[in-house]
């Protein structure tokens, strides 16, 4: 939060009508508003602190509340999606400042749109929103079971899920749009599609009539579509299985775990961890193609301990493995390393193209 802010300081004042909009649970504005007072922080930019609450909020106040006047420091309370009957949370940052906008020309020295443009020849299927929730329900539901859908833009949504722990504590998972295939040129030039305008059409899976009449679909000159990918966060916790009720956590291409301890061991402050073997079978369970483990608890590794000379760090890679399926990966990491995953095209990205008839 303090880089982002820094940023916009130095990037100058044609940035500064874009809030930060900082996400998280209950006691997050307190938290923020608490360390602004204390260092007296005077700030350009405003920022939006969105708090997921666990019971139903009235429609007429979800408008920003200002909290601390010098830091421009504001607050929403957010319902989750089972009681919210709006289908969702609009999550998209280009709502909340007018001048900026989306860009309507892309080329040139005429480009526009600022900093928030967005180009729809990306090619992104729509995602559908959570069905409406119904307020009544509050109190009946179970805390676990809440989600709230935060929908960023056209290009994926973000859900977050409560997770048991001592402290409020959530998991995010960030589900991009699947994207539309690409248009192969050979099989347009086979099928007597004329370049131009009927190339954005079948983009737009609509057909196309060819000069000599004949009916080209998108199927018959695209490639198939390319899944979003999607990534599971998980806070600190002792037991993530709450999860396995929530739909939006299944089928992660990268699930980054939180700080693990070894299974059937007390280990001091570290004994409320999640065990990495209950990890293992979690994240076997949900279907993540691959496991990261971070964030590792001084009490077990040190301050200090390189991760290869860690000899903890690989008694949680064994047990976090031993839940896995054979093709699931499981990877260590630390900070400011990067760690780079195979691309994920989908299941059938192997498989032979169809015959394209011939023209």
């Amino acid at each position: 939060l303090l880089c982002t802010i820094s940023a916009a300081r130095e990037r100058g004042h044609e940035v500064t009508d874009i809030p930060v909009h900082v996400y998280g649970p209950p006691g997050l504005t307190d938290y923020l508003n608490t360390m602004m007072q204390v260092s007296n922080t005077y700030l350009e930019i405003s920022i939006i602190v969105h708090e997921f609450s666990m019971t139903a909020v009235p429609a007429d106040a979800w408008r920003p509340i200002l909290v601390n006047e010098r830091s421009k420091l504001w607050s929403v309370v957010l319902p989750p999606d089972q009681l919210n009957e709006t289908c969702g949370i609009d999550g998209d940052i280009a709502n909340f400042m007018p001048n900026q906008g989306r860009a309507t020309k892309f080329k040139g020295t005429k480009a526009s749109g600022g900093v928030l443009a967005f180009d729809p020849r990306a090619g992104f299927f729509p995602m559908a929103p959570p069905p409406a929730g119904d307020p009544s329900l509050a109190g009946s539901l179970d805390p676990l079971s809440l989600r709230w859908t935060i929908r960023i833009d056209t290009e994926g949504i973000i859900t977050v899920m409560p997770l048991a722990a001592g402290r409020p504590t959530v998991a995010y998972a960030l589900h991009e749009a699947d994207r539309i295939g690409n248009i192969v040129l050979d099989r347009i030039d086979k099928l007597g599609v004329p370049r131009g305008n009927a190339l954005g059409v079948l983009k737009e899976r609509k057909p196309v009539l060819t000069p000599e009449g004949r009916v080209v679909t998108p199927d018959m000159v695209m490639t198939v579509s390319k899944p979003g990918r999607r990534i599971l966060i998980l806070g600190t916790c002792t037991d993530a299985s709450c999860l396995l009720a929530q739909p939006a956590a299944h089928g992660a291409d990268v699930l980054v775990a939180g700080a693990l301890r070894p299974s059937g061991e007390k280990h001091g402050a570290a004994g409320d961890l999640m065990g990495a073997a209950e990890m293992g079978s979690v994240a076997n369970q949900l279907g993540a193609r691959h496991v990261l483990l971070s964030r590792f608890h001084w009490s077990l590794h040190g301050r200090d301990t390189h991760p290869w000379e860690d000899p903890v760090l690989g008694a949680l890679m064994e047990q976090v493995a031993g839940g896995l399926a054979p093709q699931q990966r499981v990877t260590a990491v630390h900070d400011t390393w990067v760690h780079v995953v195979e691309k994920h095209e989908g299941r059938a990205w192997a498989e032979p193209e169809p015959d394209v008839p011939e023209a």
